[in-house]
């Protein structure tokens, strides 16, 4: 949202507030007032004793020799008129006293009619005046929403390149050293096969996980290596990858072994056990794009290519979960999400609260954006394990 969306939603809300009439409004000062010949609210309120119309005024009125040399006169005049004649004070009383004593009882009832009526006018008015402002409200929302929505469709989305000579992202080495089960997850695109190119290689409770495609080969290729006597695990799918094609790669290890998806569908498990590895000269970090092993092999090349969207997740998700955010964009807040990378803001940040930022390195770069949703799925070329047990297609 834009800086000054949030103070207008909060102003909308508070004048819309006060036109449902929690909050009373002052008329506009045009309205205040619908006949300037009849007295304000104000004015009637203030006079504890008003004044009846035919009340009679004191004869004779008082001048200024009656009251003393000097001193001028304090009070209302109904009217005032100079007449000929030598008693003008006793003149101007008698035209005062005949002009109020002319108002009939009839003419005053009308007034009083004619001031409830202009009374009642005034509310309509004014209820009126609060309607139409609070329907200009509640568009003004309407259309703050719609600025918003369009600003979020429009976001840019960006992703992150590598060349494939010394070019990676490098995460904190201790961000992901307290799961125990985990998902890894993204959007990736190889655009040339290098031995063992890492798509990721991290580094968790007692283990190695790293998704790659194995030696110069389109295979794509899940490991788990524990060390010591145990072993390790692995899982591939022979000519599965494509170069220069988006794929959603995202490969869970629990309690039961490992397991790799593709675009949201389940293609291997039932993992195989190699004989143990000596893992005292690899590297425990945690890398987007480059091997852990790269002393120990180090003709472990690193990733040529882009990825996009990558997520580490806290929990062993399933393939019906998987499938159901793989075209969403996530906030960071979701529950069970550890870390997420997505390179909008054209860092490597972390946008969850875990702020597991990375670090680009050699001439790794954020750059254009990732395809659209509906091409992206017309280009998958994913299919059931039980498809693939068939063969190619």
């Amino acid at each position: 949202m834009k800086p000054n969306l949030a103070k207008e939603a909060a102003r909308v809300t508070w004048s819309a507030a006060a036109c449902l009439g929690r909050i009373r409004m002052p008329l506009p000062p045009y309205r205040r007032r619908i006949s300037p010949s009849l007295p304000s609210e104000e004015e009637r309120a203030g006079e504890r004793r008003p004044t009846s119309i035919s009340s009679p005024l004191p004869d004779p009125l008082p001048t200024r020799s009656s009251r003393g040399e000097g001193e001028n006169f304090r009070g209302r005049y109904p009217e005032a008129r100079v007449c000929p004649g030598t008693a003008e004070g006793a003149a101007l009383g008698r035209f005062s006293t005949v002009r109020r004593a002319s108002k009939s009882a009839s003419r005053r009832r009308a007034e009083a009619a004619l001031w409830r009526a202009a009374k009642a006018g005034g509310l309509a008015q004014s209820k009126s005046w609060r309607l139409r402002f609070a329907i200009a409200c509640l568009l003004f929302a309407v259309l703050a929403q719609l600025e918003t929505l369009c600003a979020q469709t429009t976001r840019p989305n960006r992703v992150l390149d590598l060349d494939g000579n010394g070019s990676y992202v490098e995460l904190p080495a201790d961000a992901f050293t307290n799961l125990t089960e985990v998902t890894v997850e993204g959007w990736v695109k190889w655009e040339s096969f290098r031995e063992n190119s890492r798509f990721f290689d991290f580094t968790l409770t007692g283990y190695e996980l790293d998704a790659q495609n194995r030696g110069t080969s389109s295979t794509l290729w899940v490991e788990k290596i524990t060390g010591g006597s145990l072993g390790w695990d692995q899982v591939q799918v022979p000519g599965f990858l494509s170069p220069d094609r988006w794929t959603h790669v995202a490969a869970v290890s629990a309690r039961g072994g490992i397991k790799l998806f593709a675009d949201g569908v389940l293609i291997a498990t039932d993992a195989s056990r190699a004989p143990a590895l000596d893992t005292r000269n690899v590297e425990r970090r945690n890398y987007l794009g480059r091997s852990n092993w790269r002393i120990s092999n180090p003709g472990d090349a690193d990733f040529h290519g882009q990825m996009d969207e990558v997520r580490v997740w806290k929990v062993a998700r399933t393939e019906a979960q998987i499938r159901a955010t793989m075209f969403k964009k996530l906030d960071g807040r979701e529950p069970g999400l550890a870390g997420l990378w997505n390179f909008d803001d054209g860092t490597a940040n972390d946008a969850t609260p875990g702020v597991h930022h990375g670090k680009l390195v050699g001439a790794a770069r954020i750059t254009a954006a990732l395809p659209a949703d509906g091409v992206l799925a017309s280009r998958s070329t994913c299919r059931p394990l039980a498809d693939l047990a068939k063969g190619p297609r």
